[in-house]
């Protein structure tokens, strides 16, 4: 009879630890099936930062532009480099009207003599976040990570990819353009996150 007792007891127990487990393993898996939050929609705090040629670029200086594009920049990463060259393009079409055009290197390992090299002759300004404050602050994610800010309100409007072609598969199409287009017009367009197909950034504690 105790023994019968003590067999319920225990099968009692492991049931009762399986539906634990249960509800843990779905916690977890919800955890990672949640979406993962956007800087979009909300307003950037003001930064002031070098770029590679020594020259202080203040964020908020730049308010009576149309609209401010900020891409995230890493050395030796192919999808940095492929999302720069989709910028340059971009700048080539709309810097005459007033879109201004900034890269942000937030990676420990990209030092700022490495980056004053490799970007000395490029005519975008490559800000140094040596201690990650601003990449922080801004949420980028990763290396192709693009966002068109409206300077009226500081407001981050887009957060993704410079172009299609550096769209994490499934997400929806690079609307950079669109949200620049809608600035310049004066108009205010919908606020939308599109996942980059980039290297994660890393910002360690």
């Amino acid at each position: 009879m105790a023994i019968g007792t003590r067999t319920k007891r225990l099968g009692m127990a492991l049931l009762a630890s399986s539906a634990v487990a249960v509800i843990i393993l779905a916690s977890v898996s919800a955890e990672a099936n949640r979406p993962t939050p956007s800087v979009a929609g909300t307003r950037v705090d003001n930064f002031a930062l070098t770029d590679q040629h020594g020259v202080g670029h203040e964020l908020y200086y730049y308010k009576s532009a149309p609209a401010l594009v900020l891409f995230a920049h890493a050395l030796d990463d192919a999808p940095s480099a492929q999302s720069q060259q989709a910028i340059e393009s971009l700048r080539a079409g709309y810097e005459a009207r007033g879109v201004v055009f900034l890269g942000l290197n937030s990676n420990v390992r990209d030092s700022f003599d490495a980056i004053a090299v490799s970007a000395s002759t490029l005519k975008m300004p490559i800000l140094k976040d040596e201690w990650q404050l601003a990449g922080r602050t801004l949420d980028l994610k990763t290396s192709a990570d693009v966002l068109v800010i409206n300077p009226k309100t500081w407001t981050v409007v887009y957060q993704g990819p410079a172009d299609d072609k550096l769209r994490a598969a499934g997400s929806s199409q690079a609307r950079l353009a669109h949200a620049v287009d809608a600035l310049i017009a004066g108009k205010v367009p919908s606020t939308e996150t599109i996942k980059a197909k980039g290297t994660p950034l890393a910002f360690p504690d």
